[in-house]
């Protein structure tokens, strides 16, 4: 899908979510978690007045993702808990940790609902 992304062939539909999601995590899971995945993972921001960064919540709580080596990708599957997240990155190369994501493109949503998803 990528090279169709890439090379304008796939008639829009690279605009959606679930298409931008497997593209781009479906492309890094190819790739040792430290070069892309965990920075970019560590630099999203909590939805919280400080805008305190996911490493930096994580660091505080004594969580290093870049100890971790071993990254399974999970998409689109059923969780009792969380419904059905887009991707679930399960790290387990000592701890075993796990972390949900639901990704939305031009989203609209207010802080509220913003806050409500990451709690």
């Amino acid at each position: 899908m990528i090279q169709a992304v890439l090379e304008g062939k796939s008639l829009g539909y690279e605009y959606t979510e679930d298409i931008l999601t497997s593209t781009v995590f479906g492309t890094l899971k190819y790739l040792r978690p430290d070069m892309i995945l965990i920075p970019f993972i560590e630099s999203a921001f909590l939805y919280n007045d400080k805008r305190t960064t996911l490493w930096e919540k994580l660091n505080s709580e004594g969580i290093e993702l870049r100890c971790y080596r071993e990254v399974e990708y999970v998409f689109w599957t059923w969780n009792q808990d969380y419904g059905e997240p887009d991707l679930i990155l399960i790290f387990s190369d000592m701890v075993l940790m796990t972390c949900f994501l639901s990704l939305k493109l031009n989203s609209n949503q207010g802080k509220a609902e913003q806050r409500k998803m990451i709690n």
